[in-house]
């Protein structure tokens, strides 16, 4: 008996050993790394177009004070083009849209779409950029108000260190700290935020993509509340896709360019949609959340 549990106690900590081991990655390698993350990231962006999901979007209003104002909850149907996100509004705090409305808006979406493919197909005769956009949350009409968080950018402006693998989601990541770079001063304003954030990034070893990220604000070294985060999803056919992000400006509004609010989004039900110029359909959306 106490052969067995001896044996189990190696086996436990053999396998914590390998849930934690190092990697054994130097600064160059951490940074063709992120390179080879961010060219998959942008292939994977690129056939989001084809995909539609359901979306669910908090948006949290704060005074100066940090006590909560207001907070609007929107479920939609969500659908990607190359170029813009286009949400289909099914509801808004809890009042369904009416089918007279709805169904306006999944034509309005429709034109949209429609319009989009047939630049992207008018595109196609020229030379283009064959890996895909960089897409991220872009927040706030104000061009000083406003912020853009995106991996993209996080791994351009970060200077990363403690390599090390762990699994999650059972599969195996290469896990990187973060924190921004010193003397690093953003060319955007929309970048500010970047200034202002440290925190850990999860990539799929295989894959080599962003498989989870999150961010804390630099003055909060016991990371107590997530800043900016990250997490995507694994389909069965192997693609990434954003399940849910989003940011917390109130942390620190002076870091987010003055914006006073926590907002996120999650997508649910992915289903693969692949629409030809001209012939969009949507008569088929995904089921209500």
């Amino acid at each position: 008996m106490r052969f067995v549990s001896f044996v189990l106690l190696l086996w436990l900590l053999s396998g914590f050993v390998i849930a934690q081991e190092p990697a054994t990655l130097s600064n160059e390698d951490m940074r063709a790394l992120l390179e080879t993350v961010m060219r998959n990231q942008r292939r994977l962006d690129g056939q989001l177009s084809e995909y539609t999901s359901n979306g669910k979007q908090v948006t949290r209003y704060y005074d100066d004070k940090g006590k909560l104002k207001e907070e609007t909850i929107i479920l939609s149907e969500s659908y990607q083009s190359f170029r813009r996100n286009v949400e289909v509004v099914l509801s808004k705090n809890g009042k369904p849209y009416s089918e007279g409305k709805i169904k306006k808006e999944r034509e309005e979406a429709v034109k949209k779409l429609s319009e989009d493919e047939k630049e992207r197909a008018q595109m196609a005769k020229t030379p283009a950029n064959t890996e895909g956009p960089e897409l991220g949350i872009v927040y706030g009409q104000n061009k000083i108000r406003a912020i853009r968080l995106a991996t993209f950018d996080l791994y351009r402006a970060g200077e990363f260190f403690n390599p090390r693998n762990e699994q999650w989601h059972d599969r195996k990541m290469i896990v990187l700290d973060f924190r921004p770079r010193v003397g690093f001063e953003p060319k955007d304003q929309r970048l500010t935020p970047l200034k202002h954030l440290a925190g850990t990034v999860w990539i799929d070893a295989e894959q080599k993509v962003t498989a989870k990220l999150l961010a804390y604000l630099v003055s909060d070294q016991q990371r107590q509340k997530t800043a900016y985060h990250l997490e995507s999803v694994r389909l069965p056919d192997g693609t990434w896709l954003v399940e849910r992000s989003g940011f917390n400006a109130a942390l620190n509004p002076q870091a987010f360019n003055g914006l006073n609010l926590e907002w996120f989004f999650e997508r649910t039900n992915y289903q693969r949609f692949t629409a030809q110029a001209g012939d969009v359909k949507l008569d088929s959306p995904p089921q209500k959340p």
